[in-house]
């Protein structure tokens, strides 16, 4: 925070004032590498619609899906030219159809045939 001087500021958000932080941005960069588990703020954003930019990994592939774009972020000249492109990009409803992917009614169906197929 040093570095960046009055150019950062840690903000505190009630939980129903997410959604429209969310919207008031154009995108969503994630740096995370891939030993960083299940990223919520990913599926966050795109529930809002935001599409969003993560680190090219398994993890983030299944959450992303068609609702951004993937890339080595230690690959920092890849990393700024995908920012761009998905800048340029008409994302429709994409990000938060994915993020329907992972809505709980959603996931807790698909354990409910994971268990039973495992009774059966």
């Amino acid at each position: 925070m040093k570095l960046l001087g009055k150019r950062f500021e840690l903000k505190q958000y009630d939980f129903d004032e997410i959604p429209a932080i969310y919207r008031s941005c154009d995108l969503l960069v994630s740096a995370s590498l891939p030993q960083h588990s299940f990223e919520m703020v990913l599926l966050e954003a795109m529930a809002t619609g935001l599409p969003v930019v993560a680190n090219d990994d398994p993890i983030r592939k299944e959450i992303v899906g068609d609702g951004g774009l993937l890339v080595d972020v230690t690959d920092i000249s890849a990393f700024a030219d995908i920012i761009k492109i998905t800048l340029k990009k008409d994302w429709g409803d994409e990000p938060r159809l994915q993020s329907e992917r992972f809505d709980w009614d959603v996931v807790v169906i698909k354990y409910e045939e994971l268990f039973n197929s495992l009774i059966i």
